[in-house]
């Protein structure tokens, strides 16, 4: 599990996230989805993840477990 580009949609344990392309911090209670950063912009979110900051992170049943 990469905590360092969790990507858009991927179901996480409850914690601190931050958006790899803008900085947006977000923090999300458990067993939610992580959204499209609010700031996305197609010219500028390229990457399209966040960094854990705090919490797990990825849960263990994540729609993307390959990534």
């Amino acid at each position: 599990m990469d905590k360092n580009c969790i990507p858009y949609g991927s179901d996480v344990s409850a914690g601190t996230f931050e958006c790899q392309d803008c900085g947006d911090v977000i923090t999300m209670a458990s067993r939610s989805s992580l959204p499209p950063c609010s700031n996305y912009s197609s010219l500028t979110h390229i990457k399209k993840c966040w960094k854990n900051l705090s919490g797990q992170g990825d849960a263990p049943n994540d729609p993307y477990p390959n990534k």
